[in-house]
């Protein structure tokens, strides 16, 4: 089979690509920013560019976002649309429905965030009104794994390193999708048949805590947990106090999904949590040990 792919650079898409070519699929590569390739005799495409949620100084405007989530989306698609295919997935993200209360499922109201899952939430209805390219959209929550990016990789920095940390007591639940269960997940998304015009959600099998994601990093490479209990309520507080609500809550806060329907479908989680936290931890390790 052949896929057109967007995001190839990415995060994400620097995983997909080896994966799909293992799978004995070609690939099209479709850059941001270039002319739109034609898709005549692809089979398929996977859209995982885009323009990513960030915060502080370098937050993306609305009209940036427009841009390159929903203009971008709908362009592809119709262009899709014209050339025939019959399978467009699009991986979009859990901000879609995350203001909404209560654990998220995909039939919920779209309710977002913040302008990036306005965005993101106008792409997933130019795609899905075009029920001719056989639309597929997958919502993850956020991503961790191998060579991460982003807070996770802030995170992953902050549990490397050897001071005690203070999240014994952060027993909250947040749930993720480790990068290969994702990839796998996509993959699924664009071979599996009669999955059209559907939403899905894509998470681990579990959910998991602060106290869990670095205690698990540190014991991946043989180090002792160094966690030691101190108030929630006294970080949130001091982390708001300072202009990082996003980040507390991203910390500190629950974020349930339901991801069932997806495994109703035919694809389940193969990866633990522990499996992707250690490839993350491993990743980023070698690169705090090179010698500057």
């Amino acid at each position: 089979m052949k896929v057109a792919v967007t995001g190839t650079s990415g995060f994400v898409g620097t995983a997909l690509v080896p994966l799909l070519m293992s799978q004995g699929h070609s690939v099209l590569t479709i850059r941001h920013g270039e002319p739109l390739p034609a898709l005549d005799g692809a089979d398929a495409v996977i859209h995982l560019g885009g323009l990513a949620h960030r915060t502080g100084r370098s937050t993306p405007t609305p009209e940036e976002f427009e841009s390159a989530n929903h203009t971008f989306t709908r362009d592809l698609a119709q262009r899709a649309q014209d050339a025939g295919i019959r399978r467009f997935v699009l991986v979009s993200t859990i901000n879609v429905v995350a203001a909404n209360k209560g654990v998220l499922t995909p039939d919920m109201p779209v309710n977002p965030l913040s302008p990036y899952g306005e965005s993101k939430a106008r792409a997933e209805r130019a795609v899905l009104d075009l029920p001719e390219i056989g639309p597929v959209v997958l919502r993850p929550p956020l991503v961790y794994g191998k060579g991460p990016r982003a807070n996770i990789r802030s995170l992953t920095r902050l549990a490397l390193s050897p001071w005690p940390l203070p999240f014994a007591s952060v027993n909250n639940r947040r749930s993720m999708v480790g990068l290969s269960n994702l990839i796998e997940a996509v993959t699924f998304a664009a071979t599996a048949p009669g999955i059209e015009g559907r939403i899905f959600h894509v998470t681990d099998a579990r959910p998991l805590s602060l106290r869990e994601i670095v205690g698990t990093i540190r014991k991946s490479l043989g180090r002792p947990e160094h966690l030691f209990p101190a108030p929630v309520w006294l970080m949130r507080a001091i982390m708001q106090a300072t202009g990082r609500s996003h980040m507390a809550e991203q910390l500190f806060g629950d974020l349930l999904v339901d991801g069932t329907a997806l495994n109703i479908a035919g694809w389940n989680p193969r990866h633990p949590p522990e499996e992707n936290l250690a490839a993350m931890a491993a990743s980023l390790n070698r690169v705090e040990d090179r010698p500057s």
